[in-house]
């Protein structure tokens, strides 16, 4: 038996029993908040006239990317060829895969799929691969904005890799992407507006050159200025309906709530000061983040990893420990990976656990 089939009988039970009760570490998503994230964030791109193409390296579901859908979003975004797969199963239109994909096995499959995808490309291998595959699909040339991970950096490099996509048959160009990764944590919203803008005139010029229709890219924490007055017309934020740590140190500009949580549990408490919980590196993502417990009499304690299945938290001098069994609650550092760690969802929704759900593309 799993640890996800001891929970199904709490399905429909208060989330004070989950709590008391449930098997963990559990990733804990609060639908009602979720739900108010995406719509929010939807309409801030329908003030600016502007799509949204979210991605599904957050949540990796196809039923979230649906209810992103049904919200207004024009596409999905997967970085993954497992990613792209699970929303063709979902019925989910323009899917636009932002990684470049060279492996002609995967490109294969893929090919096989009926589905509209649009693929980015940063080299004349990964365009030919594609074109060699059959497949009619769209072609996003890649732009190099800072991250220094991929994409050209030259408005003639663009030119030539749409040249030579455009050369074959099967193949359609539809226009650029330029994702600033690096700049979306970046604390002050000052400081990131001014970082993100010096990237604008090169992706104007390229789209230029290139008669762009669709200018994609930006994310959560660039999306007002994106939406505002960025070259972009349409956006693919990720992190906003969940939030996470790290987010929580942003100043984005739109407020999000978080709704996803890891529960873990107190199993040992030997240490003066001292606790120590079932949830480790297997059960949350290890990028540097503050860690943000919803125990209210743990605001201010101290969290560290110790190993693969076990964490440490460090209340100060004074403070009460929690007991052994005491459920807590953690917002998680970084959602993406984090997800990546679970088979499911425990979905809560007006004080109860609602359902289960699979997270249908983690891994790879």
């Amino acid at each position: 038996m799993t640890k996800d089939a001891w929970n199904s009988p709490l399905i429909g039970k208060s989330t004070s029993e989950f709590l008391a009760t449930g098997a963990t570490p559990s990733l804990c998503l609060d639908l009602d908040i979720m739900q108010r994230n995406i719509a929010t964030m939807q309409t801030v791109a329908n003030r600016y006239k502007k799509g949204l193409r979210p991605h599904m390296k957050a949540h990796k579901s196809g039923r979230i990317g649906a209810m992103q859908r049904e919200a207004g979003a024009l596409g999905i975004s997967c970085t993954t060829a497992k990613e792209a797969m699970v929303a063709a199963e979902a019925g989910l239109n323009g899917i636009l895969i932002t990684t470049p994909i060279v492996t002609p096995l995967v490109l294969e499959v893929l090919a096989t799929i009926k589905a509209e995808f649009i693929f980015t490309v940063d080299s004349l291998i990964s365009i030919e691969r594609l074109a060699a595959t059959g497949v009619k699909a769209g072609v996003i040339i890649d732009l190099g904005v800072g991250q220094n991970r991929t994409g050209v950096s030259t408005v003639d490099e663009a030119y030539a890799l749409a040249s030579h996509a455009g050369s074959y048959s099967n193949l359609t160009v539809c226009g650029i992407q330029a994702y600033y990764g690096h700049l979306q944590h970046v604390p002050s919203y000052d400081l990131r507006r001014e970082q993100v803008e010096t990237h604008w005139e090169f992706i104007e010029r390229v789209r230029k050159a290139l008669g762009s229709e669709i200018v994609t890219g930006g994310g959560s924490g660039t999306h007002l200025f994106d939406l505002a007055n960025g070259p972009f017309t349409e956006i693919q934020p990720g992190s906003y309906l969940f939030m996470d740590s790290q987010y929580c140190d942003v100043e984005i500009g739109t407020h999000f709530d978080v709704s996803l949580t890891v529960l873990s549990r107190v199993t040992s408490a030997t240490k003066r000061n001292q606790v120590v919980i079932d949830a480790g590196a297997k059960s949350m993502s290890t990028d540097v983040a503050v860690m943000r417990f919803l125990n209210h009499d743990l605001r201010a304690a101290a969290h560290r990893f110790m190993g693969d299945e076990h964490s440490a938290i460090t209340v100060l001098e004074g403070a009460q420990c929690p007991s052994v069994g005491e459920p807590i609650q953690m917002v998680t550092t970084h959602c993406d990976p984090t997800v990546n760690l679970y088979d499911v969802y425990h979905v809560f929704s007006s004080g109860r656990l609602l359902d289960i759900w699979p997270v249908q593309a983690r891994g790879y």
